[in-house]
């Protein structure tokens, strides 16, 4: 639906007082006196339930906007925000609906919902209630300010839930059991499948998949996930090769006891009966006989190979989310660090190979081509009129999937904070963008999904090498300040490498 934009003139304020009548000549000063006093409104923006349209600015007391109970992110620490807000202001409207339709449509389902249910009193006494902006919200509140301007998105009332669950999927890292629970969310409630959840988050289906695997983990072991404790690939490992929580739960105190023990050899550990004290007593164990001291333990899967173990939590910080690879076969039973092997051993250490090493450097490229994107998006005015024609010539001749580009540049545009335009998911936020009649915003947005396209089609690793438009593109992001920092891309590039 096109967005109507509000304009200078149209947009209004709550704290307008209207301008008491001159009296007369021979009048007495102090006017008639009135018998009752007016009544005054309950909410003094009162005046825009009536007369507000969808788009319109709208000036709000903040006492008088609830939180959505659709937004399950903890808002965090906003003492940065407020800090600048008090000499700034808000300097982005946020974005709210009325509380009296949107309880009427979500109301019943959200008293049934547990972890819902407490927040919806809040959107009852109030007539407002958030659907973006609620760090600016909370921030504006600390500042001590009372009011803050507002876009009024009735006509998103019906895609709230799915909005702002997108929105934090995109806007902020969410914890991985964050993210898992919001995509169960979406299966149970909206009996959204996996290319849906897949289009609404940008994420790959395999990576959906994934992360609803960790729920099958116990209780302590996702809050070990939640605080950084395990690594996402570690905890798959652990559900797969234990599916019972109490084992799950040894494993994480084995690994709490002893900071040296890999996540591997803690599953082998429990698989062998040596459990920590505190776990001795869980009745199941009296059912599962050790294997001999020293006995290895043997994989149910013949392909399961003879991998060293690695630490917990060692995913490298540089690996792209939306690349995220499946889970080894041999996770559903891991195996403990063979003996040293000799040099002519036929099964190479993961990592030790260059096929493995490059598929590593691949990823590690393509996330910090990543971030050099983002980092041009912020500043986009340093682009050259003949730059950005380049890239969107490329976007148009070549197979374009339009909405993973889209996807990826909403998030960078997000995550730069040159958005502007509260609008998700992305389909929609470009299609505000094209509404607007802004043409600042409009190229930039079009350049960002033409870049977004370049960096999709560069980071596909079923394609061996960069080919001539790929090089094109990563030069271009050279000369925009980009270093490439992996033997495997200087090698495409025809750079020196570290030998290596």
């Amino acid at each position: 639906m096109p967005i109507d934009l509000p304009t200078a003139g149209k947009k209004k304020r709550t704290r307008t007082e209207p301008t008491p009548p001159v009296p007369s000549q021979g009048t007495d000063p102090e006017g008639p006196k009135a018998e009752e006093p007016p009544q005054r409104p309950t909410y003094a923006s009162a005046i825009y339930v009536a007369s507000a349209s969808n788009g319109d600015i709208v000036t709000i007391p903040l006492n008088e906007i609830a939180p959505s109970p659709h937004n399950d992110r903890d808002p965090g620490d906003v003492t940065a925000e407020a800090e600048h807000m008090k000499t700034k202001g808000v300097l982005q409207a946020i974005s709210v609906m009325r509380s009296e339709p949107y309880l009427k449509r979500w109301g019943d389902e959200l008293r049934a919902d547990p972890e819902r249910a407490a927040k919806v009193a809040a959107v009852e006494a109030a007539p407002w209630v958030i659907l973006f902006g609620e760090r600016r919200w909370r921030a504006a509140q600390q500042a001590g300010l009372k009011d803050i301007d507002a876009f009024l998105r009735d006509d998103l009332i019906d895609d709230a839930e799915e909005i702002i669950a997108s929105e934090n999927l995109l806007r902020k890292n969410p914890t991985p059991i964050e993210e898992a629970r919001q995509y169960l969310r979406f299966q149970e409630q909206k009996r959204m499948s996996y290319t849906d959840i897949a289009l609404v988050s940008g994420r790959s289906r395999g990576h959906i998949s994934k992360r609803l695997s960790l729920l099958k983990l116990s209780p302590t072991a996702q809050a070990a996930l939640s605080e950084g404790h395990l690594g996402p690939k570690a905890a798959l490992e652990i559900a797969a090769a234990l599916p019972d929580h109490d084992r799950q739960t040894a494993v994480v105190e084995l690994l709490g006891a002893d900071q040296e023990l890999t996540h591997r050899e803690a599953i082998n550990q429990v698989l062998q009966g040596k459990l920590p004290i505190v776990s001795l007593a869980v009745p199941h164990q009296a059912a599962s006989p050790s294997p001999e001291a020293g006995a290895p333990v043997v994989s149910d899967s013949p392909s399961a190979p003879s991998a060293p173990v690695s630490p917990v939590a060692s995913e490298p910080r540089r690996e792209t989310p939306t690349n995220d690879q499946q889970a080894p076969a041999s996770a559903a039973a891991p195996v403990e660090a063979p003996p040293a092997a000799p040099a002519s051993a036929s099964a190479p250490a993961k990592g030790a190979s260059g096929e493995d090493r490059f598929a590593q450097d691949r990823k590690n490229a393509a996330a910090d081509r990543s971030a050099a994107c983002r980092s041009l998006l912020e500043t986009y005015e340093g682009v050259t009129e003949e730059e950005r024609a380049s890239m969107m010539q490329g976007a148009l001749l070549t197979s374009l999937n339009l909405a993973a580009a889209q996807n990826q540049a909403h998030a960078w545009l997000v995550a730069a904070n040159v958005h502007e335009l509260d609008v998700t998911p992305a389909s929609a936020y470009f299609q505000a963008v094209l509404q607007s009649e802004r043409p600042a915003l409009v190229e930039r947005a079009a350049f960002a999904v033409a870049l977004a396209g370049a960096e999709i089609r560069a980071a596909d690793r079923r394609r061996a090498s960069y080919d001539a438009q790929d090089k094109r593109y990563v030069e271009f992001l050279r000369s925009a300040g980009y270093i490439p920092d992996t033997d495997w891309e200087k090698r495409q590039l025809g750079l020196p490498t570290s030998g290596r």
